[in-house]
């Protein structure tokens, strides 16, 4: 195993994470906007996505 590439993996990993949360949280915030009501759809996704972040 590689040490040498595994501080850029987690970085990429981190950085990665924060954008995908940062483009699910606009497009809800758009949808929201469009739709005028915060929906279940929306409530299931951040709740696998902290699910998800938590886990990793």
């Amino acid at each position: 195993e590689k040490c040498s590439l595994v501080v850029p993996w987690i970085i990429g990993f981190i950085t990665f994470m924060a954008l995908e949360a940062v483009a699910m949280v606009y497009s809800n915030v758009l949808r929201d906007h469009v739709n005028r009501q915060f929906d279940a759809l929306c409530k299931a996704e951040m709740a696998f996505f902290i699910t998800r972040a938590v886990i990793n």
